[in-house]
């Protein structure tokens, strides 16, 4: 107990008090790096005239230290799945899992090493096979596919595989730009002048595709290559989407609201308002600073 007392009532060492610079004097912005990063929003409704939601997402984001600096990585995948008894739900789920673990796998981890990885192109190539090849092997006589949109984000690299009708776009003040072609008989038929775009969005087989994940045994997706400034969005969506509205109320909705977000959510509302005949997904994609 005395010893206790002794060391409880000796006092106290005074402490330095701590260094202080003036907050004027600290040059707090010159060593100040934040590699690009992305804001994201998603949504996913079953719209209003069919009893299952068969579209699927996935959404993955990382920031990893690459020679010298940082790079921010964000993988994005939507898909529609086409089928009875809930085969399409199977097939989009398939299809986005699939995938997802191929560019996760030959891409993301090797980031974190310090060899590096097969060309983009390639990586997505293999993971859009890969999906299909998951997708047919479940097939068997039944009938069931599913759209594949998957866009690689490399900072401000835009990277997309793509088989479908699903699309992804590009959307600023000035409007929307849409990246990807429909694999689809309607836009065939619009590509070669025998519809207009009117009579395409009317048309009794706008849905019927010609190329989608589990149609065949082997599929060549497109891959397409872009820049997203931080002026534009990248918007992936489903037909439940584009289908229901016009280019221009989907470029006004995503400038009305900044926060991805807010803007996807209204995009569903809107979609649902203009008649909702079809599973609605959006992922919306802001480059920040």
């Amino acid at each position: 107990m005395r010893f206790w007392g002794r060391i409880f009532a000796a006092k106290a060492r005074e402490q330095p008090a701590p260094v202080t610079t003036p907050a004027a004097v600290i040059p707090h912005r010159a060593y100040l790096h934040r590699p690009p990063t992305f804001t994201v929003g998603v949504a996913t409704h079953p719209g209003l005239q069919r009893e299952r939601n068969e579209d699927s997402f996935a959404i993955f984001q990382s920031t990893v230290p690459r020679q010298g600096d940082h790079i921010s990585l964000g993988l994005f995948i939507v898909a529609d799945g086409m089928g009875g008894h809930e085969g399409g739900k199977v097939a989009s789920e398939l299809a986005v899992r699939e995938a997802a673990a191929i560019i996760l796998n030959k891409f993301f981890v090797p980031t974190l090493g310090e060899r590096g990885q097969a060309p983009v192109n390639e990586i997505l190539g293999q993971a859009v096979m890969a999906a299909n090849a998951a997708v047919w092997s479940r097939v068997q006589g039944k009938t069931m596919g599913t759209t594949l949109t998957a866009a690689l984000l490399l900072g401000r690299g835009i990277y997309i595989a793509h088989i479908g009708d699903s699309r992804a776009y590009l959307i600023g003040k000035a409007g929307m730009v849409q990246l990807t072609s429909d694999h689809s008989v309607v836009e065939r038929l619009l590509s070669v002048g025998q519809l207009t775009k009117d009579e395409a969005r009317k048309h009794p087989q706008r849905s019927v595709l010609y190329r989608a994940v589990g149609q065949a045994e082997a599929i060549q997706p497109d891959i397409y290559r872009e820049e997203l400034s931080k002026e534009e969005r990248l918007l992936l969506c489903t037909d439940g989407l584009w289908e229901m509205l016009p280019d221009e109320e989907v470029a006004r909705l995503v400038n009305a609201f900044p926060d991805p977000q807010e803007a996807c959510d209204e995009l569903m509302v809107a979609a649902n308002s203009a008649g909702g005949e079809d599973n609605i997904t959006a992922i919306l994609v802001r480059l920040d600073d």
